[in-house]
């Protein structure tokens, strides 16, 4: 009988195992998150993610990319605009180099982050609600050309990254 029942018992264990682990595997490794690609503000306005929408896209904007993570309710955009269409100085914060390793731990294709790790300036930016972003810009080969990506930053992030007298006045 005590052999039955240690025999079930390691059945029993080798079975939850056999299950447990590919779920582990599973859950662990799938990505939650959703990509969106527009060709105009005007497109994503009028599209279903427009509730993660912030009014940073000057007119001209073009080849939008949108990435939303549904664990952390974060958001990644990325575009390219005229020159003539920038977002003025005044409202970006330079940020240390600190950011550079931030921006290496984003989970998008390097496609689309290289050339913002190579060529970008790094900033803080603050929606009129407060709401904290990372910016990187860069300008393209076409001097008429500047891209932007902007990233949601949580409390503990804008601490680590923002320079203290934007978090204080923000």
């Amino acid at each position: 009988m005590k052999k039955f029942i240690k025999l079930s018992l390691i059945s029993l264990g080798i079975l939850s195992a056999i299950i447990f682990i590919p779920f582990l595997i599973l859950m662990f490794s799938y990505d939650q998150h959703d990509d969106y690609y527009y060709k105009t503000p005007d497109e994503f306005l009028n599209s279903k993610s427009f509730s993660w929408y912030i009014d940073i896209f000057p007119k001209s904007s073009r080849n939008i990319f949108l990435r939303t993570f549904i664990e952390t309710n974060g958001m990644i955009v990325i575009f390219e605009t005229n020159t003539a269409d920038e977002i003025p100085f005044s409202q970006l914060y330079p940020i240390t180099s600190k950011g550079i390793d931030y921006l290496k731990d984003f989970n998008i294709p390097t496609s689309q982050i290289q050339p913002f790790l190579d060529n970008g300036k790094l900033y803080c930016y603050f929606y009129s609600n407060n709401s904290p972003y990372l910016v990187s810009k860069y300008y393209s080969n076409n001097p008429d050309l500047v891209h932007y990506m902007f990233t949601s930053l949580r409390s503990e992030e804008v601490l680590e990254l923002c320079p203290l007298n934007t978090v204080k006045t923000h």
